[in-house]
C-alpha cells in the first residue's frame, strides 16, 4: 500500500529562520540545534517516527490530526538521521544540528566619569542569531548587602543585532551603591537565554555631589 509523506522543520523562533521543507533523497539538512521536526503521512494506519541521534534515540507514535491524517514531532538537538517505518522504511533524512554558541561581549573602554555626572563606557558585542539583552552587572566589593548582583539595562543601538559597537553613557548617581567600589561586567544575553559575560571591572559608582551649602545642609 502506499503512503504520503510530507516533512519540515522548523528552527527555534529565535533564529528568525524560515521552516525548512525536507525532499526525498536530498543532501544532509543543516538546522540549528533545538529545531523542530515535523512529519505529516497519509496512510492506512499508524507510521513511527525513528530519530537516530547521537546520544539517543526516540520512536515516536504518530497521533491523528483532525483532518485525519498522522503527525508526529520531534525535537532535533544533535546529528540526527530521521526516518518513517510503516511495513519498513518509506522515508529517511539526515539532519545536522549546529550549536547555538553563546553570545560574546566585551568592554571597548572601560567606565569613566564624565564631567556631567554620567558613566560612559564602550562596548562591543555578538551572536549567531542576535544580541536580546545588555546589560552592566555589579557585584560590592566590600562584601556587604545579600551579596546577590545588581544590574543595570544598557539600551542596544537595535533589535537583536548580531553584532553591535556602541558608546554608552549613564546616570548612576542615584544606584542604591552610589559611592561604593564595585566589581562590574557586561552580560549580553541571545534568543536562547545563553549568556556571555565581558572581563572585570573595578569602579565606583559615582555620587551625586551638591556643590550648594543649602542643598549639602538638607
Amino acid at each position: 500500500e502506499t503512503i504520503r509523506i510530507e516533512a519540515w522543520i522548523t528552527p527555534p523562533s529565535h533564529t528568525g529562520r524560515p521552516p525548512i521543507f525536507l525532499q526525498d533523497d536530498q543532501q544532509a539538512v543543516r538546522v540549528p540545534a533545538g529545531s523542530e521536526v515535523t512529519v505529516r503521512a497519509q496512510a492506512p494506519s499508524a507510521p513511527k517516527l525513528i530519530v537516530d541521534g547521537q546520544d539517543s534515540d526516540q520512536k515516536l507514535r504518530f497521533e491523528t490530526t483532525p483532518e485525519g491524517a498522522y503527525e508526529a514531532k520531534a525535537t532535533i538537538t544533535t546529528d540526527s538521521e530521521i526516518s518513517v517505518a510503516w511495513w519498513g522504511t518509506r522515508a529517511s533524512w539526515t539532519v545536522r544540528a549546529s550549536p547555538d554558541a553563546p553570545p560574546e561581549v566585551e568592554w571597548v573602554s572601560e567606565p569613566e566619569l564624565t564631567p556631567n555626572d554620567k558613566t560612559e563606557f564602550g562596548w562591543k558585542a555578538s551572536d549567531d542569531y542576535g544580541v536580546e539583552n545588555l546589560e552592566l552587572v555589579f557585584r560590592r566589593i566590600d562584601g556587604g548587602g545579600d551579596g546577590s548582583p545588581d544590574t543595570v539595562t544598557v539600551q542596544l543601538p537595535a533589535i537583536s543585532p548580531k553584532e553591535a559597537e556602541d558608546t554608552t553613557a549613564i546616570d548612576l548617581t542615584r544606584h542604591r551603591w552610589a559611592g561604593l567600589e564595585t566589581e562590574v561586567r557586561l552580560r549580553a544575553t541571545d534568543g536562547a537565554g545563553q549568556t556571555g559575560l565581558s572581563e572585570p571591572v573595578n569602579f565606583v559608582i559615582p555620587e551625586k555631589l551638591l556643590l550648594q551649602p543649602l542643598a549639602r545642609a538638607i
